[in-house]
């Protein structure tokens, strides 16, 4: 470990002091621009050994935290590997299982839902990680608190992705990951994200599903993200017509991508149906959020196809208070809110509800805390 003066700049003055870094941490420096070139950022230290320094970890408010974190383990290995260490006492769990995004510098991949059985969008494998590497990942609600690098998998030759050659952008401090899935008879060699007729993002195509940095800074919020073909000889042309995934709904949806409309990432499918999903859909009723809440909650549901579906709310005794929704539901997931008021308009008191969801073959019930201040 050594002793840094990193700091913040506020005013243009330096307003924070030395601090004790270490290579279980990570750190983001930002160089001002066009001040002449940069000079090699020189860390001299001690090299800390993976196998007993933990890596800590915040999981902060419903996923929102990123924490940067050092690679330093003396060889290379695929993302999902590193992650791969058993935690403590598991025979069977792994870090890589409490983990729902990780981003790179030129690569980012994370999990289709923040659900602990969701898959990954790209396969974290798919990339490598070397000794000096900096992440940024995104936790899911019940992941430790700290963790260990892996040390034990065969160490493999570092996998770069191949820069673009066609399209020129400007790379960002940051960005959002858009995954892009082609058919797989219809593969151009580049692909770039153009918005107002300014190149957002490029990358080269090397599989069926990739990962393309979007960096939207300068984009104007309702513009529509454009989506160039290179293919080589045949020059660059606009991609057809694709299928939008909508997270909300969890459904492949006819449209285009929007800058506005992006959040923490964009998919679209240029090989998907419509009203296909990325993950297995089963009629299921979620948990509400926030609970326990004050005014009003969230109700979210599921349905494996379209069918009929009421929401009815139940207090203590088993007493129904109101109907929420009663009408044709369909495939995916829908919401609806509450806001703690029975079917005459008043407010209920203070205490334990029940929710249900029916459907012509099913139902299910969920319980929620009301609390009054």
């Amino acid at each position: 470990m050594v002793l840094m003066g990193l700091c913040d700049i506020l005013g243009g003055d330096w307003v924070s002091c030395d601090y004790l870094a270490s290579q279980a941490k990570g750190f983001k420096i930002i160089f001002f621009d066009n001040v002449g070139p940069i000079k090699p950022v020189v860390v001299d230290g001690l090299r800390a050994d993976p196998a007993i320094t933990p890596v800590k970890l915040f999981r902060g408010t419903e996923g929102s935290f990123e924490n940067w974190i050092g690679y330093f383990v003396p060889q290379t290995q695929g993302v999902g590997d590193a992650f791969g260490k058993l935690l403590p006492n598991s025979t069977d769990e792994t870090y890589l299982d409490h983990v729902y995004q990780i981003k790179a510098q030129h690569w980012s991949t994370r999990r289709i839902t923040r659900d602990y059985d969701s898959p990954w969008a790209i396969d974290p494998n798919r990339y490598t990680v070397s000794e000096g590497d900096m992440l940024a990942i995104k936790l899911l609600p019940d992941a430790p608190r700290e963790m260990y690098w892996a040390c034990s998998a065969p160490a493999q030759s570092p996998r770069t992705r191949e820069q673009p050659q066609q399209f020129s952008y400007v790379e960002e401090i940051d960005y959002i990951p858009i995954f892009i899935q082609f058919d797989p008879d219809n593969l151009p060699g580049e692909v770039g994200l153009m918005v107002a007729g300014e190149c957002r993002g490029a990358a080269v195509v090397d599989s069926s599903l990739i990962e393309v940095n979007y960096y939207p800074t300068t984009a104007k919020g309702n513009d529509e993200i454009e989506i160039l073909f290179y293919y080589g000889s045949k020059g660059t042309k606009k991609a057809p017509s694709g299928m939008v995934y909508n997270p909300e709904t969890m459904l492949f949806e006819a449209g285009s991508l929007r800058a506005s409309q992006i959040g923490e990432y964009g998919y679209i499918s240029f090989y998907h149906e419509p009203g296909s999903s990325l993950v297995p859909l089963a009629t299921e009723l979620m948990q509400n959020y926030p609970n326990p809440f004050n005014g009003n909650t969230k109700i979210s549901w599921i349905l494996e196809k379209d069918e009929p579906v009421r929401i009815d709310i139940y207090n203590l005794r088993g007493q129904k208070v109101t109907t929420l929704y009663d009408g044709f539901g369909k495939k995916g997931r829908q919401s609806i809110n509450w806001d703690a008021k029975d079917a005459n308009g008043r407010s209920v008191a203070s205490g334990v509800y029940f929710y249900r969801l029916s459907t012509s073959k099913e139902s299910r019930v969920q319980k929620m805390m009301v609390i009054k201040k």
